[in-house]
């Protein structure tokens, strides 16, 4: 069984868990392939981390701090992702439309990736990292079905002209749609990007 030694200075990760119990979450995009870091990975880390010396019991009081999810952290990732996934499936449609297949594709695999980030949100799951991704989406049961399949799907094809490039974009904003309706209510975007230009019917912000 494989396992990793995981190097932490255990202020930041205090200031991070404290910093997350209130909702404060950050995201460093360029920091690390493919999408990043993101601050949430500490409370996972900190969960599911097997210390080697712990004589003062430092770790384990901090495993304590994170056994919740915290309900300000959910809130705020879910909140964040979603929005980040409508405005970036809004910027994909004119890409589309024009057949930039580079800005469009990219768009898609950004929002996709918020997706993501809001379903671990959603189900309470901390975020550790993007190598799992289609076995943890498999076993949340909060989830749109087949999610990992629709994905792969719309990201191993999102198409060459504006017509194929629409169609993975449609599907993109019903997955979207979906993980939007599991909030209940309580995602609210910042504000009506349908103010500002036209967009898909299976759009977010319809």
């Amino acid at each position: 069984l494989f396992r990793s030694l995981i190097y932490r200075n255990l202020g930041q990760v205090r200031s991070v868990i404290e910093e997350g119990q209130r909702g404060v979450c950050r995201h460093d995009f360029d920091q690390q392939p493919p999408f990043g870091f993101r601050s949430v990975v500490y409370f996972g880390e900190t969960k599911y981390c097997i210390p080697l010396h712990d004589p003062m019991g430092v770790v384990a009081r901090l495993k304590a701090s994170v056994a919740v999810y915290p309900e300000l952290m959910k809130k705020t990732i879910t909140q964040e992702s979603l929005w980040g996934g409508e405005f970036s499936l809004w910027s994909c449609d004119l890409f589309s439309a024009s057949a930039d297949v580079y800005n469009a594709a990219g768009c898609m695999t950004r929002a996709a990736q918020f997706i993501v980030q809001a379903l671990f949100a959603i189900n309470e799951e901390y975020f550790l990292n993007d190598k799992h991704i289609n076995r943890n989406l498999a076993r949340f049961t909060q989830a749109p079905d087949n999610s990992a399949e629709r994905l792969a799907d719309i990201l191993s094809r999102p198409g060459r002209d504006s017509r194929e490039l629409r169609a993975s974009l449609d599907s993109l904003c019903q997955l979207w749609s979906e993980v939007v309706s599991l909030t209940k209510g309580a995602y609210q975007p910042r504000f009506n990007l349908a103010t500002a230009r036209a967009i898909p019917s299976s759009s977010p912000s319809e």
